[in-house]
């Protein structure tokens, strides 16, 4: 199931917003640029670059594993706009450990 469409960044001048004025926090695949101020609901957007993986198919692949792990996650993300950057390239990672970067990021978010 994919991430609700009210939960996601889509302008293009969100997501320059929160690049220019975001906070940023880094993992060891991911990095996270966040905003302190509150929305009604949580935002989330996903930039997967054609370096991490050259397909398109490949980078769709990786947007909808992080948007599941961040739907099953959505009760612990407060109200603020989130951008998810992926970091390395593809033959880096495996699936489980960008998942456990992601999940140990989200509660750095608030600490």
């Amino acid at each position: 199931m994919a991430l609700p469409l009210k939960n996601r960044v889509k302008k293009k001048k969100d997501f320059n917003d929160l690049f220019k004025n975001g906070r940023t926090l880094k993992g060891r695949f991911l990095l996270i640029k966040y905003s302190r101020e509150p929305s009604h609901i949580p935002k989330i957007g996903f930039i997967v670059q054609s370096k991490v993986a050259k397909k398109a198919t490949q980078r769709n692949l990786i947007k909808r594993i992080l948007a599941e792990t961040v739907r099953r996650n959505l009760s612990k993300i407060r109200r603020n706009t989130i951008i998810l950057v992926l970091r390395l390239p593809e033959a880096e990672f495996l699936r489980t450990s960008l998942l456990m970067d992601l999940n140990n990021l989200i509660p750095n978010l608030y600490a």
